[in-house]
């Protein structure tokens, strides 16, 4: 189980979404900040190798770093964060309507 304050490290495990919608991106990052988890960025965050983050190397160190970091409770590719915030957010949503919300996703 995941407690509050500890840390998720974000991995590009191909697809550049960070490089290709930063904004969305950083918005999942501190939606997750404000839950109270610490975030690290894998190195790959906001770069893009053509159709992909980095090369199979790059990725491959990228999750390596992640996973032997003592730091590290749990490993999450960037896009499935985006998607789980967006569910997420829209049940928020319908379970609180009528309070002001600032959510990263609308």
């Amino acid at each position: 189980m995941l407690h509050q304050a500890e840390t998720i490290g974000i991995f590009s495990s191909s697809y550049p979404i960070t490089a290709i919608a930063p904004e969305a991106a950083e918005n999942a990052v501190h939606y997750l900040e404000q839950c109270g988890y610490s975030i690290k960025k894998g190195k790959l965050f906001g770069k893009m190798d053509f159709y992909r983050s980095g090369s199979i190397r790059e990725r491959a160190e990228e999750f390596n770093e992640l996973l032997y970091d003592p730091e590290v409770a749990v490993w999450c590719p960037i896009l499935f964060c985006l998607i789980l915030i967006m569910i997420f957010s829209r049940r928020i949503r319908k379970k609180l309507s009528g309070f002001p919300m600032s959510l990263p996703f609308y």
